[in-house]
């Protein structure tokens, strides 16, 4: 399984454009997981990574933030009945404007799988409600955040009960920006004890919390714009 990052604040090199955001392809399911805040940013770098947008078939959003939803309706109207993966939270408006740009519109609030080996953890509460997506693999599942708003313990425990199974990997932003040294060397522990191949952070994890997710050494996976995942 492949998995390329195509928008993050860090870039691999100077062929990919950073900016504040996220966003993600994962190649097997033909699925693109949050668009980062700029359209002409995200399609560059797919260019650049050699992916067609056309051969989208689902788009996830995780949460409803600018920098995770600003290229949405611009894929979604060059590429006609997408499937798009969202949660209630999403505003009433951005909703009536992806269904105008003929996209199949489905609202993922409880647990569920909805495409072959992948599965919404559904809407989970935070200061911003947010849904984490689940990709299932012979080696266990791998959750991929947009922010973990509800926290990236509470989204890897879900993840852990919805599975049955340890995780595999993390991928994404775990939002540890405005924590405490202690509160973050915390989370790094935990997560070490519950994901047995690699730990992704990227995005709003903040440069401190990537630094210490570091000390993990061969479990810890540096990502920017521009790598590619095969698992």
């Amino acid at each position: 399984m492949k998995i390329s990052i195509l928008f993050d604040n860090r870039s691999t090199s100077h062929e990919f454009i950073s900016m504040w955001g996220f966003s993600c392809f994962i190649h097997e399911h033909n699925l693109l997981f949050d668009t980062g805040s700029s359209y002409k940013i995200l399609k560059h770098n797919m260019q650049k990574l050699s992916i067609n947008e056309k051969n989208i078939k689902h788009l996830f959003l995780s949460h409803f933030h600018w920098d995770h939803i600003g290229g949405a309706i611009e894929i979604c109207l060059e590429k006609s009945e997408l499937e798009v993966f969202i949660i209630s939270s999403f505003s009433k408006r951005f909703v009536e404007s992806l269904k105008s740009a003929r996209c199949k519109v489905k609202v993922m609030d409880e647990a569920s799988n909805f495409h072959k080996c992948c599965i919404s953890t559904g809407m989970m509460k935070g200061v911003v409600p947010e849904q984490g997506l689940v990709v299932l693999h012979d080696k266990g599942p791998i959750l991929i955040t947009g922010c973990a708003h509800p926290g990236i313990v509470n989204m890897a425990q879900k993840t852990i009960s919805l599975s049955g199974r340890k995780l595999f990997g993390i991928i994404g932003g775990f939002h540890l920006l405005f924590l405490s040294l202690d509160e973050i060397l915390n989370i790094v522990y935990l997560l070490d004890e519950m994901v047995e191949g690699f730990i992704a952070p990227c995005h709003c994890t903040g440069d401190e919390a990537i630094n210490l997710f570091r000390r993990l050494k061969d479990k810890f996976l540096e990502i920017k714009c521009g790598t590619e995942i095969i698992v």
